[in-house]
């Protein structure tokens, strides 16, 4: 999967990356395939790791910030979005680690 960052006029990252993505396949877990699983958490963990890996070191050099838009399935399960329930809970500890 490749990756864009988009920079301002200037060709630099700013002050702030905001995330906001997911890939949201509806099927209980009866239903949900490998590759479901594969695809839900390539979008919704591995892009973000990414995403933020690439961008970091310009957010760094001008004291940026990451946002994460995350969704309430992150924090409590939800029927029949099992896949996606577990990539954005996935996403919750990556994120708080950040905080260095």
């Amino acid at each position: 999967m490749g990756h864009v960052l988009l920079t301002g006029a200037t060709g630099r990252i700013g002050t702030a990356l905001v995330y906001c993505a997911g890939f949201s396949p509806i099927a209980a877990v009866a239903r949900s395939g490998p590759e479901t699983w594969r695809r839900t958490m390539a979008v919704n963990v591995a892009s973000t790791a990414e995403l933020v890996r690439l961008a970091l070191p310009a957010l760094r050099r001008s004291r940026g910030h990451v946002v994460f838009v995350n969704a309430s399935p992150g924090m409590t399960g939800v029927p029949r979005w099992s896949a996606f329930v577990a990539g954005k809970a996935a996403m919750r500890e990556p994120d708080d680690s950040l905080r260095e």
